[in-house]
Order: C-alpha cells, then sequence, then structure tokens
C-alpha cells in the first residue's frame, strides 16, 4: 500500500454472454475475433505497439485484457512473470491486485445489505466493538466511501521486518488512536484502515473468515479459479508472477511488507481472466441488482454539499464525455487496474509485476483506442493571456495533507502547464477562466484570488486528496 458531480451515472446491465474457459480457448477466441475484424485486429496492433517499448527483453511484464459487448477483443501478455525462469505472463498469471481488492470488498458488503445482513448506516461500533467514542457515529456507508474521518494506521511507520500483522491486529492499532482525522461525512480521505474494516465486518456478520465468504460466494460461482483471498494462513498459489522493482538499475524480486497478511484493503489475487468474468457478472445483475449497483458507481456528498468523486468500491469519473468507474492498485512491485464503462459496456484490465508500468494512464490509453470514437475531446475555453500568465509561479501544499509537494506552473506557447513531485509536466485545459483540468487524468486545478486580483493560491483535486497550495514569493 505504501508504493501502492452532482452526477448520476446510468449503469446498463451487461448480458454475460461468454463463458471462460482454459487459456487456449480464451486465446482462440481473441485471435478468431480479430481476423474476423480487421478494426479489431488494428486496435490490437495498436495496443502491441503502445506496450512493446514498455515491457523489454527479458523484462517482468504486463497482461492486458479488454472485453467489448461480452466479446473479449484483446487478450495479450507481454514480457515475463518470472524472470528467472523465463515463464511469460498470459492470461491466468496470478498477481496481487493491491487496492483493486477494495471494489470485491465493497460488493461482499452491498451483498450482505441486500440480504438484509446488515445496514450501510449501522454504526460500525455495532459489529466492532473497543473503539474509542468518537468512532460511534461512523457508519459502513462511511466506511464505504472514504468519508470516515478515522486515521489510516496502516502506513509505513510501522513497516518493518519481521513484523506481520494480521487485520485483526488493525483493529487493535486503531483502538489506540485517541482523536479521527476528521468528523464523519466531512471529507473523502482515502483510508485502507477502513476497507479492512469493512472486512471484519463481514467475517463478524457472517461468522466465517473473509477469505471463505469470498470464495464461496464470488469466486466459486463465478468460475474464478484461480482468485483467492491472501491472509496468515498462507494460501498455496499457483501460476503466481513474481513482482520486481527496478529503481533505475536491473529488476530485483521484491521483499514483502509489513502488511502481506492483511485483507479487505488488498489481499485479491487474481487473473485478468478471472477479473473479467468478476466485472462481466458485476454489471450483468450476478451479484447485486442493478439499483444497488447504480449506488455503487455514484459520487459521495460531503456534509458541506460538495461532491466526492467515489462511490462504494469505486472511483466514478467522466472520461472525454464517457462515463467510467475504475479503481487502481500497487503493492511491491505490482501494478493493477480495472476500468469499466457501463454504457459502452467495455472492460479495461491491466495487471503487471513490473514496478514501472503506470497502469492507469496506459489503461486508459487502451480505452481510447478501442473507444476513442465515441469519446468528446476536451477543447478548453478560451481565457486571456494575461490570465494565463498571471497564475505562472510555485505552490506549496498543505503540509498536514501532503508533506514536500512543490507545484510548479509554466505557460508554454499560450498554454498551461502543471509540474509536481506526484505527475509530470503535464498540460491544464480550461474549464474557466480559474478551473483547469489536468489533461488525460480527472484531477483538476482551481486557482484563488484575493480581493484584489492576485492570485494567492490553488486547489489541487485527485481521485485521492483535496491539496490546497499557498503561492511562494517569486525569487
Amino acid at each position: 500500500m505504501r508504493r501502492f458531480l452532482a452526477l448520476t451515472l446510468q449503469v446498463t446491465a451487461l448480458a454475460i454472454s461468454v463463458l471462460f474457459a482454459s487459456q487456449q480457448s480464451l486465446v482462440a477466441q481473441t485471435r478468431a475475433t480479430a481476423t474476423a475484424n480487421p478494426e479489431l485486429a488494428e486496435r490490437s496492433a495498436r495496443v502491441d505497439q503502445m506496450l512493446a517499448p514498455l515491457v523489454q527483453e527479458g523484462a517482468p511484464g504486463v497482461e492486458v485484457m479488454v472485453v467489448q459487448n461480452g466479446q473479449i477483443v484483446k487478450s495479450s501478455g507481454y514480457g515475463l512473470a518470472n524472470v528467472e525462469t523465463r515463464t511469460p505472463v498470459t492470461a491466468q498469471t496470478v498477481f496481487e491486485i493491491g487496492s483493486v481488492s477494495k471494489p470485491f470488498t465493497a460488493i461482499a458488503i452491498l451483498m450482505l445489505s441486500e440480504r438484509g445482513r446488515l445496514s450501510l448506516d449501522d454504526p460500525v461500533t455495532k459489529y466492532l466493538q473497543g473503539l474509542p467514542p468518537y468512532a460511534q457515529k461512523v457508519t459502513i456507508r462511511h466506511l464505504l466511501n472514504h468519508t470516515s474521518g478515522l486515521v489510516d494506521v496502516i502506513n509505513p511507520r510501522w513497516f518493518r521486518k519481521n513484523y506481520t500483522p494480521t487485520s485483526r491486529e488493525v483493529l487493535k492499532m486503531l483502538m489506540q488512536e485517541q482523536k479521527p482525522n476528521a468528523a464523519p461525512g466531512e471529507a473523502f480521505e482515502y483510508n485502507n484502515t477502513g476497507y479492512t474494516l469493512l472486512a471484519l465486518i463481514v467475517e463478524k456478520v457472517t461468522g466465517e473468515r473473509f477469505s471463505k465468504f469470498m470464495q464461496e460466494n464470488v469466486f466459486k460461482p463465478l468460475g474464478m479459479t484461480h482468485t483467492l483471498i491472501f491472509d496468515e494462513t498462507k494460501p498455496k498459489v499457483l501460476n503466481l508472477a513474481t513482482s520486481y522493482i527496478s529503481e533505475g538499475g536491473p529488476f530485483q524480486p521484491a521483499e514483502n511488507l509489513s502488511d502481506i497478511y492483511i485483507y479487505g484493503a488488498k489481499g485479491v489475487w487474481s487473473t485478468a481472466e478471472d477479473m473479467a468474468k468478476w466485472a462481466e457478472a458485476l454489471m450483468g445483475g450476478k451479484l447485486v441488482k442493478a439499483d444497488t449497483l447504480k449506488q455503487a458507481f455514484m459520487p459521495t456528498r460531503l456534509n458541506n454539499g460538495t461532491i466526492s468523486q467515489y462511490g462504494y468500491g469505486w472511483y466514478v469519473n467522466s472520461d472525454e464525455g464517457l462515463n467510467v468507474v475504475e479503481h487502481a492498485g500497487g503493492y511491491l512491485g505490482y501494478r493493477a487496474t480495472i476500468r469499466l464503462y457501463p454504457t459502452e459496456r467495455t472492460i479495461v484490465i491491466l495487471l503487471s509485476n513490473n514496478s514501472t508500468i503506470n497502469a492507469t494512464p496506459l489503461a486508459r490509453q487502451i480505452a481510447k483506442i478501442y473507444l476513442g470514437e465515441r469519446m468528446v475531446q476536451p477543447t478548453g475555453a478560451r481565457v486571456d493571456p494575461a490570465i494565463l500568465q498571471s497564475y505562472v509561479g510555485k505552490y506549496e501544499g498543505d503540509a498536514s495533507v501532503m508533506p514536500n509537494l512543490i507545484i510548479e506552473i509554466t505557460l508554454e506557447n499560450g498554454e498551461l502547464f502543471i509540474t509536481s513531485p506526484i505527475k509530470p509536466k503535464t498540460k491544464l485545459i480550461a474549464q474557466s477562466a480559474t478551473e483547469f483540468q489536468i489533461a488525460e487524468t480527472a484531477s483538476s486545478v482551481t486557482f484563488n484570488q484575493d480581493g484584489q486580483g492576485n492570485v494567492t493560491g490553488l486547489l489541487l483535486k485527485t481521485r485521492r486528496v483535496n491539496v490546497n497550495a499557498r503561492r511562494l514569493p517569486s525569487q
């Protein structure tokens, strides 16, 4: 995990028309589809061209899968699942999917809600005793949409060798926190502890391990034969890709971290093939009703009326005019992302064991190859060049939210760009005279002015956090 509007989205149910069987039949189906459709073959080749420079000979790899209208239109592995044994990445290679586990945890809660076993408005303390008094107003819904205000105790402070706490020990850590970060519903703060608590609530309600509930209620019914929850029982994992990290030098296998056994926030190990089954079943109404899924795919309104772009286990965004729900994850050298375009009946999955792969932008570019003709390219509003010039400078982020964040705004050929430690230089697309979308992302920048029109700072809104930044004096 360390390395790792108001809108209403209409959710179109997907018909499950494909049964995913063996790797051979999957590959045969994909090739047959591409052969019969030259347009799909051309798009597949464009994906190959995109991935080829990123996965060098002998390097750890990437698996890409695209499903449209219930049909696999792209399934390709690039690079190696294990560098030492030269084992290639395939659709049946298992990866740790990091925070892409959160949609799975959310669906378990929603399934229990539909069965009348719990209510999303139940206080967390109804199921988990021993939490501090301030947690009494925190509900399951707050955990789902990351608005609990609880301290995220899963953090690098306690990452150390030979220390591998369980999810229940995480609960004990939270019990020691004397105060929350915020009141429930006050702010969106991405919270791994919250999703760990959700998995523990599933265990409390069902009386069985989270791994067993998921196996019996999700994985096995959907034929997800290569998917499991990894916890302190250390289940055997076949076809597992080794995760590799490179920090400028050769790739090295990553060492396990202290949170290796924690689940709910992470812990799902799966394949692209199985995840495609999951996404098809999810949107096809096989796990929860369409109305329930619609709620999961809706953004959250905070106490002050502002909107958070997170629903129940999913980021809720608009991608050049198309509704998209997505989630990304990273753990050790693993990288994962899944993007669902419900109205377009399109699923994009990217899994990797290569720490240098930036999965989310890649998945978005792949989606654009298959959906580009349906997308509306942002053109941006016209802004007086003098106003653009007034925004140029450096801005320092609120250290309590994101330490050591310096944002630089530059003007080049009449266009603004943003550069920061969390993202390379990227164009800003004007939505108004003060608000700009960061190109190729769901993030935005809003510039603040005082009563005399002087630029005093900016507000950076990302999927995970909002950061206020003050303008630094010109040097």
